[in-house]
């Protein structure tokens, strides 16, 4: 994923709790690393779409890890082939 696309989900989600992203373990559950409420993680998303003017699919709910995020909001911001 591109590095600009990563910083800006990584901006986003820290407006909304504090973290150190260097300190987390991409493969373990990032809302329990960051003690991240389900109304949080929900705030992150609404605050994803509305900046970046994207649609993101249900399935980013599922997502636990860090790497599951990023993959799946990462593959909304990059732009579509035509």
């Amino acid at each position: 994923m591109e590095d600009m696309v990563k910083q800006n989900i990584f901006s986003v989600i820290s407006r909304e709790v504090a973290l150190d992203f260097n300190s987390i373990d991409p493969n373990a559950d990032l809302r329990e690393q960051v003690n991240m409420d389900s109304m949080q993680f929900v705030a992150v998303l609404a605050r994803l779409e509305k900046e970046f003017g994207i649609e993101i699919p249900i399935s980013a709910m599922e997502a636990t890890t860090l790497n599951e995020f990023l993959s799946i909001v990462g593959n909304e911001m990059l732009p579509k082939a035509g």
